[in-house]
């Protein structure tokens, strides 16, 4: 072969070997990631969700949505006695209850603290027709006011306690309320599991976005 030819070739032979280490280099790492997903799932998941202990204040917010777990949850911190009221979002409401053939969010969210035990008098209606987290934590940030109020209890689900935690810290801290975000597990997945079903993925997707959403709009 000439030494042109050579010089042609060479170029070549280097080229195709960078190729084949990097597509190597990249299947051990895929392999590895896939081999050690849980931990690192698990840590991604732990950096992600705000986790503070309850200490005793002067309310326990329920948020709009999730009407079959987070009245419970308010209902056992309530029940365990870390704050006297429970407020409870008036939330927008849909075409059925427009219609008059479903009750309010709000109606089915006392009855399920009822059943669990919290008096009527202790649930304390908060809010007019709210669409978001943003105006929950706003309507709880002005009955503190109007209350005196300085520490508000929000339990919630795994995902959501990141943007909670960051929409009441514009909203209820500039009020000069605390508030501690208490993460609570899906009966669907735990922080152990969230990756392995189609609601952990969905609802961790969900709120990476809506986080994102808040940090622009907010």
């Amino acid at each position: 072969m000439s030494a042109e030819g050579y010089r042609r070739e060479k170029p070549r032979c280097w080229c195709f070997r960078i190729l084949l280490l990097a597509f190597l280099l990249a299947a051990i790492a895929g392999a590895a990631a896939y081999y050690f997903r849980a931990p690192l799932l698990i840590r991604l998941a732990q950096a992600w969700i705000v986790d503070e202990p309850p200490r005793k204040a002067d309310a326990i917010l329920v948020l709009g949505g999730g009407v079959g777990w987070r009245p419970m949850e308010a209902a056992r911190l309530y029940t365990n006695g870390y704050a006297p009221k429970i407020l409870v979002i008036n939330v927008q409401p849909d075409t059925a209850v427009e219609l008059g053939i479903a009750p309010t969010e709000q109606e089915l969210v006392s009855a399920v603290l009822e059943s669990k035990g919290v008096p009527k008098e202790a649930i304390v209606p908060l809010g007019n027709s709210s669409s978001s987290t943003y105006e929950d934590l706003r309507a709880a940030s002005d009955w503190a006011k109007s209350t005196n109020a300085t520490r508000i209890l929000i339990p919630t689900d795994l995902f959501h306690t990141r943007r909670v935690s960051w929409t009441a810290d514009r909203l209820l801290g500039e009020a000069g309320v605390e508030s501690q975000i208490l993460p609570f597990a899906l009966p669907e997945y735990t922080l152990t599991n969230w990756w392995n079903t189609e609601k952990g993925l969905v609802d961790f997707n969900n709120e990476a976005i809506k986080f994102v959403f808040y940090l622009k709009k907010y």
